[in-house]
């Protein structure tokens, strides 16, 4: 039954048992829960225009999420359950967030040792002035003139400039992956 007053409706939910009511109760009452951010982590729970959180809103079905900044928390506004399945998802997300960083240090670590070998990138297309877009020799020959040895990774090994040597050293799964990409 509903009871309509000056200050709002009142839901009477009645049933045959105690778990019936609680179980009618948390189908009917919406709650909003406020979530503290830590700052470092706004950009990456919201996403992209917002493309994150708005994502974990849909896939939790709640009626809204938004980030308050003059709290830097998320509010979130749904069913309880719903607002419990919100939680989790953005907890998962959060705790991705170093792996994530991981792997940029470690893409930055590998292009930084393909810059220094003078080369692009795999997925990179030639600028229209190099040399191997005008057709000349590419660096792959050029590097296996260099050493004369048949192993190819040894005669990238081989090539490899001082300070790139150097950089190998600090990371040496980037080398690893950087010779093995060659």
């Amino acid at each position: 039954r509903i009871q309509n007053t000056d200050s709002g409706a009142t839901f009477f939910v009645t049933g045959s048992s105690e778990e019936a009511v609680r179980s009618a109760r948390e189908e009917l009452e919406y709650v909003m829960v406020s979530i503290p951010v830590e700052p470092e982590q706004v950009g990456w729970i919201l996403g992209k225009a917002k493309h994150n959180i708005t994502e974990i809103a849909e896939e939790a079905e709640l009626t809204w999420a938004r980030f308050n900044p003059a709290t830097t928390s998320l509010e979130l506004l749904g069913l309880r359950s719903q607002v419990d399945n919100a939680k989790m998802l953005i907890s998962v997300h959060c705790e991705y967030l170093p792996v994530y960083q991981d792997m940029q240090k470690e893409r930055r670590s590998i292009q930084y040792l393909f810059d220094s070998l003078g080369r692009r990138h795999p997925d990179e297309q030639p600028s229209p002035d190099s040399a191997e877009a005008a057709g000349e020799a590419d660096v792959g020959e050029e590097l296996a003139g260099t050493a004369e040895v048949e192993d190819e990774e040894a005669s990238v090994a081989w090539a490899l400039p001082e300070a790139t040597a150097a950089a190998a050293a600090e990371v040496p799964e980037a080398a690893e992956a950087a010779a093995a990409a060659v």
